[in-house]
């Protein structure tokens, strides 16, 4: 028998010291069942306490949070038991952004952050102290939302050089919320939209040296030699205009197309009866020249039969086309 107990069991049998005897014995008693370890109880459920023990919090043992053996003294705010490292930033609920699982997991949507910057894109899947620097008890309040208050590295380090070229630093302007290689904007900085083969190109294959600005629109401006090397039909001999966009479009250089000012071969009975230049301008070296006689196989007695009574009649295309220049009969 302990101690306490045998002497509180002799007061007993002498009652005359048993005022002050009972007294000492049951301060010593709770002294030792004080050092006594707090084990848990298994058959204990404490969800009746209206604090169900989850995640990190049903792994810990009683006295982790039960500093004495009175059990109704301990609060169940996060606050009373955590210590607040956010320095008041982000107010006392913990819940707010954590849950019982995992501290270093925040629960709460990115999209939300609290603040008026949502987290979206490649920003959703960073860590907190990538922005917030210091770790968990860095700056949480006050930071700047401008792109350039922490991309000011990227802006200086890119390989198109953004402060020689004069590039906002509204970094928003060309580069969406995914990722920086996915820069767009080209439309609204300047009057030149890419669209089809030029919408997939590097800036430096167009923008050639650290200034940006000055570039024309015209096309011969980058695709001279590809003019210059044109053999079928020879751009060049031909006399083309150097205005791309008369025949070619953006997506590719093939299919061309002409819309002749004056001959619809596109419409009308010539529509979809021949399928390249060459059908028609059969000397590739002068595209002003041209034969109506490849497609139309007409024996000349006939078309000169035909034709008998009609002023200037001569058997030769141009003459075909000085009486039917919209292709009619």
């Amino acid at each position: 028998m302990p101690t306490a107990l045998r002497h509180f069991s002799g007061m007993l049998r002498f009652p005359g010291r048993a005022p002050r005897g009972i007294l000492i014995a049951l301060a010593l008693l709770a002294a030792g069942l004080a050092s006594l370890p707090l084990l848990s109880a298994p058959g204990f459920d404490h969800a009746r306490t209206g604090y169900p023990l989850e995640g990190l919090h049903a792994g810990l043992g009683c006295d982790s949070c039960h500093l004495d053996p009175v059990f109704s003294r301990v609060g169940k705010r996060c606050a009373d038991c955590h210590a607040d490292i956010h320095r008041r930033q982000l107010g006392s609920d913990c819940a707010e952004c954590h849950t019982v699982r995992d501290w270093r997991r925040v629960a709460r949507d990115a999209g939300g952050h609290l603040n008026r910057f949502p987290l979206i894109g490649a920003h959703a899947r960073t860590e907190c102290e990538s922005c917030h620097t210091g770790g968990a008890v860095g700056l949480f309040r006050g930071l700047d939302t401008a792109c350039v208050s922490c991309h000011l590295e990227e802006y200086r380090a890119a390989a198109v050089n953004h402060e020689s070229a004069g590039f906002p630093t509204q970094c928003e302007s060309c580069h969406g919320m995914q990722n920086w290689s996915a820069a767009s904007g080209h439309s609204g900085l300047t009057a030149f939209p890419l669209t089809g083969a030029h919408a997939p190109l590097d800036c430096g294959q167009c923008h050639a040296g650290a200034g940006y600005g000055g570039l024309t629109g015209d096309c011969v401006s980058c695709h001279t030699s590809d003019f210059d090397g044109a053999a079928n039909p020879n751009h060049v001999t031909a006399g083309f205009p150097g205005d791309c966009t008369v025949c070619h479009g953006t997506s590719a250089w093939v299919p061309a197309r002409y819309d002749h000012p004056a001959f619809p071969i596109r419409s009308g009975a010539h529509a979809g009866k021949w399928s390249a230049c060459g059908d028609c301008h059969t000397n590739s070296a002068n595209y002003s020249l041209f034969t109506c006689l490849t497609c139309h196989e007409h024996e000349r007695t006939s078309m000169d039969e035909e034709h008998g009574g009609v002023s200037g009649y001569v058997y030769n295309s141009s003459n075909c086309y000085a009486c039917h220049p919209d292709g009619r009969e």
